[in-house]
């Protein structure tokens, strides 16, 4: 009866779970989030565009709420259950936030067209999102292909007559920027979506291995009492 008990400390469904929950969901929700947004910048897909965008959307929340219970039924107490919640969202949150910022940013190095542009005009401005208030400059341009024709940056790209590149996206789906901008965004995406991912990893990791020892150690703590009964 203990071989048999000791055979079972490690049930295959419990194991599962665990490799699902660590091992199987991040990809997928990083997948889903990065095929979404390469999908709309295919670009010709009319309205299936945003029908794509929100389905993807819809399945990375899913994912995400899938691994968060997964996460919150390996913690025993209900304080260390929030803990889990808030600290498994956020990173699940970041990942996915991150990876698309990336994708976006690739996406754009890779298709967008290099146009040099001559400065015509600095106009001093202030940028208002939400309430912050930052100062802006904004450039009056004459382009190559005559687009754009304004652009505006936290500050001046060239002086009055110089010229500079900005990346301009053909599909229209992002603004025209700068490359050193777009490349900035690439690589603290990749980073962001790998560190959020390696974390989420490691401890959903740590905690399933814990919850499956505690858990198989109880049951057959409780089987050799029963048997010696």
């Amino acid at each position: 009866m203990m071989t048999m008990a000791a055979a079972g400390r490690f049930p295959a469904f419990r194991v599962l779970r665990i490799v699902l929950l660590t091992v199987a969901l991040p990809p997928f929700i990083i997948g889903v989030a990065v095929g979404s947004v390469l999908l709309y910048s295919l670009g010709g897909w009319g309205w299936w565009r945003w029908t794509i965008v929100v389905l993807g959307g819809l399945i990375v929340l899913a994912g995400a709420g899938l691994a968060v219970a997964g996460l919150r039924s390996t913690v025993g107490d209900e304080r260390h259950e929030v803990a889990a919640i808030l600290l498994g969202g956020a990173l699940l949150t970041a990942m996915a936030l991150a990876s698309v910022a990336a994708t976006k940013a690739r996406v754009t190095l890779d298709n967008a067209t290099a146009v040099e542009c001559t400065v015509l005009a600095l106009t001093g401005v202030v940028a208002t999102t939400g309430d912050t208030s930052t100062p802006a400059t904004e450039h009056d341009l004459e382009c190559a292909g005559g687009y754009p024709t304004t652009y505006f940056s936290p500050s001046p790209q060239a002086e009055v007559g110089g010229r500079f590149e900005l990346l301009v996206d053909p599909t229209g789906a992002l603004r025209p920027t700068t490359a050193e901008h777009v490349e900035e965004d690439w690589w603290s995406g990749l980073v962001i979506t790998l560190l959020a991912a390696g974390l989420y990893m490691a401890w959903s990791g740590w905690r399933g291995a814990r919850w499956l020892i505690t858990t198989s150690g109880s049951s057959s703590a409780a089987a050799t009492h029963q048997t010696l009964d």
